[in-house]
């Protein structure tokens, strides 16, 4: 029952919409530390080509992707279009570097590799997997998302991680090394 419902949370971290984008441009520099103020962040992205719009719709994101082995990679600062989903922003960050199966009943992409790091197994039926994390601003902790990168529209501000972890090990920890975790942002 418990494989089911991390299976089920899982696939939820994954849903969105399905098309691709392609990056023209992006922009690399020094950034804040991250959102608990412990280490820094090491990229400020901007994500132009497809993303893109006026001044006034333009809105400020961080992203973290935790590749389970010690490199934790910051996009602290990204400028991206307001609405632009968290799956888009995978695409954008990752240069189109994301392995992904299309759930048209779901409206969903489960998430099987980053840049070359795979789920375990066959991908699909994995324990070793991607999960999506948000970052809880009020409670100063991590949740793991209960919805699918698809259908998140990103808001000025937001934080949201890939953590690649063993999801048969409970509880999970969290996406950036030593934070707090929590079932549910407050």
């Amino acid at each position: 029952m418990l494989l089911l419902l991390v299976l089920a949370i899982t696939l939820a971290s994954e849903a969105g919409s399905y098309y691709y984008l392609q990056i023209t441009r992006l922009n690399r520099q020094p950034s804040p530390p991250t959102p608990n103020g412990k280490g820094t962040g090491r990229n400020n992205t901007n994500t132009d080509g497809k993303i893109t719009g006026t001044n006034s719709s333009k809105i400020v994101v961080n992203v973290l992707i935790n590749y389970g082995n010690g490199t934790n990679i910051w996009y602290n600062e990204t400028n991206i279009v307001a609405g632009t989903t968290f799956y888009n922003l995978t695409l954008a960050i990752t240069h189109g570097n994301v392995e992904s199966v299309y759930y048209p009943l779901y409206n969903s992409h489960y998430i099987t590799g980053i840049n070359g790091v795979y789920n375990n197994n066959d991908r699909i039926r994995c324990s070793v997997c991607w999960i999506l994390w948000n970052y809880c601003k009020g409670d100063n902790a991590w949740a793991s998302s209960l919805l699918g990168a698809d259908l998140i529209k990103l808001e000025n501000g937001d934080t949201y991680a890939w953590y690649i972890q063993d999801i048969t090990r409970s509880p999970w920890q969290s996406p950036e090394p030593g934070a707090k975790t929590m079932a549910l942002c407050s």
